[in-house]
């Protein structure tokens, strides 16, 4: 891709894999591509869960089929219903999984669906009297999507079941959709009658009535698509510019735009609630690359750059963090291979290793605190230990007490 950008991704790329370093930690990456499908889209993710969709065999408009993988290429499990044309799996709880599923034929209609594992452990939420419905997101035992209803679509939560649905179209508003939730909030979009234009990114409590506008003054489009500890993230376009990757705090005036400088156009589709994932084009209508913040524009992060090989197009749409290990789901086009491919990154922080041996006897004792202090205070230090314990860039009481607390069972600092 050929861009006029001032960003040099090389070196963005590499000052951040100095820093992962530090960290003990690293970026790996790995296609979910499964072997005799044609392309694949990584989704949603939850824990060590993912999901997303596939076109079986060789032609790229072919069948699609809802999956689910666990980590790899070869946990592939499809999930599409038998007797069914097409389906997509939108999110994962870590156990179960949301989406659509086409029924009555190639032309049929689009209805919300359930599963848990299992392609036989379907179940159609689609309520009686409406036209088409979907599923996006899932937090316990609700879900997430919308109705259409007399060429209108209202916002919905469901509870495992057709006849669970409540409508959450606020009074007043022609249309709306649950794009991402958790077990308190749920965020999606808001529109007047034309869907072409002035979309407002939107936040809800359970409740109709609780509806919140989150696009701020000025914007002509907005979106909101996933929640995660408070923090909801989407895109903002203002009058005269392109979209920008975004993250709110519960109201319109808490607002971060996350837009890189000298990049042409960024959306946020994940959160964690810590981190946030989506995707930046360095010049509009340029190839797209997977991206990760962490709060800020200037904490962006090429995730494309980890990747083996060429790839362009690539998306990040789903972060989730596990103790030590955050994972991230996306895909892209794999040029060599000439596809598009579902990817998973994943991140691991290894727990720094120190040793409270500093004076070498082979036992972790008071001898061991007494070397240290007196090393500190001037004395000789035979064994050539690293008198900064902490390593905070001074040696003082405070590496004392860290390797007392390391000595009595703590962790390293």
């Amino acid at each position: 891709m050929t861009t006029t950008s001032p960003i040099s991704l090389t070196a963005v790329a590499c000052s951040l894999c100095v820093a992962a370093s530090t960290a003990n930690a690293q970026w790996t990456t790995s296609s979910l591509h499964p072997s005799g499908a044609a392309t694949s889209t990584g989704v949603g993710i939850s824990g060590t869960q993912q999901v997303g969709f596939v076109v079986i065999g060789n032609d790229p408009l072919g069948p699609v089929r809802a999956c689910l993988w666990n980590g790899d290429a070869g946990s592939w499990v499809d999930l599409n219903p038998p007797g069914q044309d097409r389906s997509v799996a939108n999110a994962t709880s870590g156990t179960q999984q949301v989406g659509d599923v086409v029924v009555g034929g190639p032309r049929g209609s689009s209805h919300a669906s359930l599963w848990s594992g299992s392609a036989g452990s379907w179940v159609d939420l689609h309520p009686s009297g409406s036209s088409s419905s979907s599923v996006n997101g899932i937090a316990g035992t609700r879900q997430f999507g919308y109705v259409v209803s007399g060429g209108n679509r209202h916002a919905a939560i469901w509870s495992g079941s057709a006849a669970s649905i409540v409508d959450l179209n606020p009074v007043g508003v022609v249309n709306s959709v649950l794009v991402g939730g958790d077990e308190s909030t749920q965020v999606g979009s808001t529109w007047d009658q034309d869907p072409s234009s002035y979309y407002h990114a939107a936040l809800w409590h359970g409740s109709a009535d609780s509806w919140l506008d989150l696009a701020p003054q000025g914007a002509i489009r907005s979106g909101a698509y996933s929640v995660s500890n408070n923090q909801q993230v989407g895109d903002v376009q203002m009058d005269g510019e392109n979209p920008h990757a975004c993250l709110w705090e519960g109201d319109a005036a808490s607002r971060v735009d996350l837009h890189p400088l000298g990049a042409g156009e960024s959306i946020a589709f994940g959160t964690d609630g810590v981190r946030q994932v989506g995707y930046v084009a360095m010049s509009p209508f340029g190839s797209t690359l997977a991206s990760l913040w962490s709060g800020s524009a200037d904490s962006w992060l090429d995730l494309s750059a980890f990747l083996p090989g060429q790839w362009e197009d690539t998306r990040a749409l789903g972060i989730t963090t596990d103790g030590s290990t955050t994972r991230v789901v996306g895909f892209g086009f794999n040029i060599a291979a000439q596809r598009q491919e579902a990817i998973l990154w994943t991140f691991t922080t290894t727990p720094p290793v120190c040793d409270a041996d500093v004076n070498q006897d082979g036992d972790r004792d008071q001898g061991d605190v007494d070397y240290l202090i007196n090393a500190i205070a001037g004395g000789v230090n035979p064994t050539s230990t690293n008198l900064d314990f902490n390593n905070d860039g001074n040696a003082d009481q405070g590496d004392v007490d860290a390797l007392i607390n390391v000595i009595a069972g703590g962790d390293c600092p």
